[in-house]
């Protein structure tokens, strides 16, 4: 299985990040739901961690 994704990142004057998007193919849904049993959208990187966090401590492993 394999999936793609691409950025967008726009930054200020003393290049601080002010917003980045990224974009993945269609792939990358079930690509998710194999990998950590939930896909998105997630809206920031704290829901996605979260939901890896989750997998990861079902697994047993401690981040």
């Amino acid at each position: 299985m394999g999936f793609y994704s691409y950025s967008f990142i726009e930054t200020n004057e003393n290049a601080e990040i002010t917003r980045w998007e990224t974009h993945v193919n269609d792939e990358y849904s079930p690509f998710l739901e194999a990998a950590i049993g939930v896909s998105g959208p997630f809206h920031g990187n704290a829901e996605y961690l979260e939901a890896l966090e989750r997998c990861l401590e079902k697994a047993g492993v401690t981040v």
